[in-house]
């Protein structure tokens, strides 16, 4: 009887062990899940990661789940890469952790806005240099032409087959420390690509690229802007510029700026091309160049295409020391 006693108490002993150790090895605790930044841009990938105590980390599982957007990341691991989608607006990214029968789930909220921008919070790696030098003062960032007689050049390539207008290229802009001289100009550059055409047919000839260019710091009653536009003939290989307009106004006239490292002297320049192909050009927030050329020129021509945007583009010339900030692009 003592024998079966001694038994019995080892068998239960044994059975709140492995119960213990079941109970130990099935723990599941989420601290968070976690991103770099507070806001995405529209197809932006973005590392998320997930921290958590298991019990058992060969047995943990971990799922991600979205309610907007995709992952490219590998499967069942404590991180992935969440690509944003196409569209402005807050969404959820979710990861679900299991272990031995027991889980847990966390989100986070992830913010997309524009379809592309940079703040320069930190040095940047969404654009390519040319004959510039870029640092970063003050969350903005510093062009420095690095060859004489050369434009220096500071662009955004995009890659994006269905990237069509409407679409509006942002930039807050400065020179401080020192400018070129009064007829070295500025280049604001909308690149085209070659359009796909669908059914075969060859495309014959399209708008390659839209161009603002303007001289800042221009006196007296010289011209200080030009917009214009190129075509390509893909059956000659040869381009053709027409300019819309050229003139004087005193919205482009830019004033040495404070010459401090603040971000005095900013101003915000926007070149749109709107679903009826209407470029509009804003200094401040306020219209100063609206024209329907393009639209025309599609209409005489009879062209289907619309703009597929290849590239943004700024350009100016050596010796110049000029600042940007807030550069976006958005589908509006």
């Amino acid at each position: 009887m003592i024998m079966k006693k001694i038994q019995y108490l080892f068998v239960m002993l044994a059975v709140l062990f492995l119960a213990g150790c079941q109970k130990e090895d099935a723990f599941v605790r989420i601290d968070s899940v976690s991103k770099v930044g507070n806001e995405f841009f529209q197809g932006q990938k973005i590392q998320v990661w997930v921290a958590a105590e298991v019990g058992d980390l060969k047995d943990a599982k971990y799922t991600w789940e979205c309610d907007g957007g995709t992952f490219s990341g590998p499967k069942n691991l404590f991180q992935n890469v969440w690509v944003a989608p196409r569209k402005a607006g807050e969404y959820s990214v979710t990861c679900k952790v299991e272990c031995n029968g027991e889980s847990d789930a966390r989100s986070t909220k992830m913010i997309v806005g524009d379809y592309f921008f940079d703040k320069f919070s930190v040095a940047s790696t969404n654009f390519s240099l040319s004959n510039f030098t870029a640092t970063y003062p003050n969350g903005e960032v510093l062009l420095v032409g690095s060859r004489a007689n050369t434009r220096g050049s500071f662009r955004r390539e995009f890659g994006d087959t269905a990237l069509f207008n409407p679409f509006t290229f942002k930039a807050d802009m400065a020179w401080r420390d020192k400018y070129k001289n009064a007829t070295s100009s500025m280049y604001y550059r909308m690149q085209i690509n070659k359009p796909i055409r669908r059914d075969g047919s060859k495309v014959k000839q399209y708008v390659r690229e839209i161009r603002l260019e303007i001289w800042p710091t221009s006196t007296g009653t010289a011209n200080n802007y030009l917009l214009s536009y190129e075509v390509f003939s893909s059956v000659f290989s040869t381009s053709t510029w027409t300019t819309i307009v050229s003139g004087r106004k005193p919205e482009f006239v830019f004033t040495d700026g404070a010459k401090t490292a603040d971000k005095k002297g900013m101003r915000p320049i926007n070149i749109s091309v709107d679903k009826d192909f209407k470029i509009i050009i804003k200094l401040d927030g306020i219209s100063v160049i609206e024209s329907d050329a393009i639209k025309n020129w599609r209409t005489a021509n009879t062209i289907p295409d619309k703009l597929n945007l290849k590239s943004v583009w700024v350009e100016v010339y050596e010796q110049t020391n000029f600042y940007m900030d807030n550069i976006a692009l958005t589908l509006d």
